[in-house]
């Protein structure tokens, strides 16, 4: 089983604080009397006691949760009854502030907020010798994703590789990091913790709850005979998507990348958003148009090069309803005029701008009339998350 002594890396030890009260000495059996308690030292009593009980209510509710859910769902959810705790205890303030801009950690004035950073993350460290890689499940340029254990627990680990443990890459990496830890929601992937080890504290690996289903887009290739049964299935995995942009949005953040393959699917029939390496807080999103994310999702204004807002992740759930739709990635049968060649990226970019391409819904479809709201070509005419979710709840 898991070690719980970790708990007190979450910053819940209780200080051992002396407080004294002077008692009256004993001479020749008699009481010379007895002298009151300072103010201060009641105060220390009043913390010491709260304090106490808190930790005595989170072993609680970890002990409880633990001994009642069944195995399959409880991986790790010690953790999460921990991470929703300490999330309840933190004020609005703490939640919004603690964010280290990591744009300015590569500066030499930003060496301090790299160690700020790093202070940050041991309130999340786990033990390096208890995690174990076994298989690789996917990798890029940057970056892979690997299958493990965590003192016998399934768990997912996403890593840098070695060419990209400084730089840019790190800190995209640092970024996913920070706004993973803010989040407590049942449809964003759950953050254990970060494991590294002394002295190459660059050298990060963050460890996540494993995914046994794949993700959206490899599951909807795989059934490509979208049979109106299905509808009930994939109205699900779009009320989980947009439940995570609630919170998202709820957060002041924009994810920046939503598509198919960053949503990954469990046999619990859980849908859960992913992949944060692109996303910002709204407060930092000066110049963030460098061409974040998959063109073929993205929103109509970004490739205009303006500005990221949260209409632009409304845009991309529409496109992630095309493919609930079709089980295809958007534009894939689009053709150039008179011939059987499809269009490159240029011209499905061109197209989408000049408003000359679109994707088409099958008669019928469920969402069709939703996702062509979301895919309106101004912004301001885009709902909000919390109004996706309100009509996707009229259609169950």
């Amino acid at each position: 089983m898991l070690d719980t002594t970790w708990q007190s890396h979450r910053g819940y030890g209780v200080a051992n604080s002396q407080w004294y009260v002077h008692a009256g000495q004993v001479v020749d059996g008699l009481s010379l009397g007895v002298v009151p308690a300072t103010l201060e030292a009641v105060g220390y009593i009043v913390l010491t006691v709260g304090a106490l009980f808190l930790l005595g209510s989170l072993v609680y509710v970890m002990r409880y949760r633990k001994r009642n859910v069944a195995f399959e769902h409880n991986h790790f959810m010690w953790a999460e009854t921990f991470k929703s705790a300490v999330m309840v205890a933190m004020s609005p303030m703490v939640k919004t502030s603690n964010m280290t801009p990591v744009d300015v950690i590569l500066t030499d004035e930003g060496r301090d907020a790299q160690a700020s950073v790093m202070d940050a993350f041991s309130l999340w460290k786990l033990e390096h010798n208890l995690l174990k890689l076994t298989s690789m499940l996917s990798e890029s340029d940057d970056k892979q994703v690997w299958r493990g254990l965590y003192d016998d627990e399934v768990v997912a680990v996403k890593k840098l590789r070695l060419h990209a443990t400084t730089g840019p890459s790190w800190v995209k990496f640092v970024n996913e990091i920070q706004l993973m830890m803010r989040f407590d929601s049942p449809h964003i992937i759950a953050m254990y913790g970060v494991v590294w080890s002394i002295p190459d504290d660059n050298n990060i690996q963050l460890v996540f709850e494993f995914m046994d289903g794949g993700n959206l887009r490899d599951y909807l290739a795989q059934t490509r005979h979208r049979s109106v049964e299905m509808w009930g299935e994939k109205l699900r995995y779009a009320m989980h998507l947009i439940e995570a942009l609630v919170c998202l949005h709820d957060s002041s953040v924009i994810h920046r990348d939503v598509k198919s393959k960053h949503v990954l699917l469990n046999s619990a029939g859980d849908a859960k958003l992913t992949d944060f390496g692109w996303s910002r807080e709204l407060d930092l999103q000066v110049l963030m148009t460098q061409g974040a994310g998959s063109f073929r999702w993205t929103a109509p204004e970004i490739l205009e090069g303006n500005q990221y807002t949260v209409a632009a992740d409304i845009y991309s759930f529409g496109m992630v309803c095309y493919e609930l739709d079709a089980h295809q990635i958007p534009y894939a049968t689009s053709m150039r005029s008179n011939t059987v060649k499809p269009l490159n990226e240029f011209e499905i970019i061109h197209g989408v701008r000049a408003q000359q391409l679109k994707v088409e819904f099958e008669i019928g479809c469920p969402v069709a009339d939703l996702a062509s709201r979301c895919l309106q070509f101004d912004p301001a005419n885009r709902p909000t998350a919390a109004q996706v979710l309100q009509w996707l709840l009229e259609l169950q």
